[in-house]
C-alpha cells in the first residue's frame, strides 16, 4: 500500500500537522480498511473496490440517504454516517483516482468471523432485525442498485453456466462434484423466484463479520459495511445472518467434517431476529424463512465456485484453490441444513409470536 495516497486522501478531510499513522484493520474479500487518528480522534479509512462497485458515487449517496433516515427514524445506538470532505463530498479520490471514504471509529469494538456463544448469535440477529425494522419505512425509490441483480440467483446461475463452459479442463475436473451439486440443487432458485417476495431496503450482506460488538460487554453495537444496501428481500438478510452465525466453522475451514449448522445457535438467531421484525413480515415471508437460509447458502456456494472457475476475479485469495475450498465449505453447510430441515422449521414456528 502506498501511504502517500492515504495522506493525500486524509488531507481532503482534515488539516493535520503531521502525517497520520495508519493501522490495517482488514483486507477482506472486497475492500481494504484502515484506522488512523486525526486531531485527537480515531477514524476508519476504507477504499471502495471499483472492480466490484462500478458507481462509488451511487454507493455513497445510498449510504448518506440511509444514515440520514436512520438518524431521524430509529433508536439504533450507532449509525455509520460518512464524513464529508472540505468540498462537501462524502468520499475522496487518491492520486490514482481510487475512491475512499472516512467513517467514525467505534472504540473498544470487534467484528467476529465466527460466533462462539449463543448470546452472540442472538445479539447479532437482534441488531439485524432492529436495523431492518428501522429501514422498513424508507421509500425504495430513494435507493439505487450498487450491484445489479445482486441476489438474482437465476441470473447468477446463467453466469455460472457460462463460466463452466469456458473454464479450463483442469479447473472443471477439480470442481466436478461441486458443479454437479449446483446443478442438482438449482430448482430452489426457481421456487424462490415464484414466491413474488415483498421488496424492502435491506442490508444484503449481513454476515456476522458485518456486525460490530463491544469488546467488554459483547453487546451488538451496529451493522457495518453498507455497500450493498439495496432493495431486496428480508429472507436473504435472515439467511446470511444464519449462514455465518450458526455455522460451526468459518467459510475458510477446509475440513468438511467440521462444518454443520448448529441448531441451538439457529434458535438463538430466531429469538433475536423475529421479535424485531415479525410484525412487519407477510405470511409468505414467515412461511419461507428457512428457504431464505437455503437460498443464500446455495447462492454463496455458487458464487465462490464461479469465481474459482473464472480465475478468482471477485474474491481475494491467498492460496491456490481457496475459492473451491470455500465453495465446498458452503456446500457442506447447505447439506447440513437439508438434513435438519424439519427441526429448523419447528424452531422457527416456536419463535413466531402468535
Amino acid at each position: 500500500m502506498n501511504f502517500r495516497h492515504l495522506d493525500y486522501v486524509i488531507a481532503q478531510f482534515f488539516d493535520v500537522s503531521t502525517s497520520p499513522v495508519f493501522k490495517v484493520l482488514s483486507q477482506g474479500h472486497i475492500n481494504d480498511t484502515f484506522c488512523f487518528s486525526a486531531n485527537g480522534r480515531e477514524y476508519i479509512l476504507q477504499k471502495i473496490n471499483r472492480d466490484v462497485f462500478r458507481t462509488p458515487e451511487v454507493l455513497m449517496q445510498n449510504m448518506v440517504t440511509v444514515a440520514e433516515y436512520l438518524q431521524r427514524n430509529s433508536d439504533l445506538p450507532h449509525i455509520l454516517f460518512p464524513l464529508f470532505n472540505k468540498q462537501g463530498a462524502c468520499y475522496a479520490q487518491d492520486l490514482e483516482g481510487a475512491f475512499w471514504r472516512v467513517l467514525p471509529y467505534i472504540p473498544n469494538s470487534y467484528a467476529p468471523d465466527v460466533v462462539t456463544t449463543i448470546g452472540q448469535a442472538e445479539a447479532a440477529a437482534n441488531m439485524l432485525g432492529r436495523f431492518l425494522a428501522a429501514l422498513k419505512g424508507l421509500n425504495t425509490s430513494r435507493i439505487q442498485d450498487t450491484i445489479t441483480g445482486f441476489h438474482n440467483s437465476i441470473n447468477r446461475y446463467a453466469v455460472f453456466d457460462q463460466v463452466v463452459g469456458r473454464s479450463s479442463l483442469d479447473l472443471r475436473k477439480k470442481a466436478g462434484k461441486s458443479i454437479l451439486a449446483i446443478r442438482q440443487y438449482y430448482p430452489l432458485f426457481k421456487e424462490i423466484q415464484e414466491l413474488s417476495l415483498p421488496k424492502w431496503v435491506v442490508h444484503n450482506d449481513p454476515k456476522i463479520s458485518n456486525v460490530l460488538f463491544d469488546q467488554t460487554s459483547h453487546e451488538a453495537l451496529c451493522m457495518i459495511d453498507w455497500d450493498t444496501i439495496m432493495v431486496g428481500s428480508i429472507l436473504t438478510d435472515f439467511g446470511d445472518m444464519v449462514r455465518t452465525a450458526c455455522s460451526s466453522a468459518s467459510e475458510e475451514e477446509k475440513d468438511l467434517d467440521k462444518i454443520f449448522l448448529r441448531p441451538d445457535f439457529f434458535e438463538a438467531c430466531c429469538k433475536g431476529f423475529l421479535p424485531a421484525v415479525q410484525h412487519l413480515l407477510t405470511e409468505v415471508e414467515q412461511n419461507h424463512l428457512l428457504d431464505g437460509v437455503k437460498w443464500i447458502v446455495l447462492e454463496q456456494t455458487m458464487r465462490f465456485l464461479t469465481d474459482f472457475l473464472d480465475d478468482n476475479h471477485y474474491y481475494k485469495t491467498s492460496y491456490p484453490d481457496q475459492n473451491l475450498f470455500r465453495a465446498n465449505n458452503q456446500l457442506a453447510l447447505y447439506r447440513s441444513i437439508l438434513a435438519q430441515e424439519q427441526e429448523l422449521h419447528q424452531i422457527i414456528q416456536q419463535n413466531l409470536v402468535t
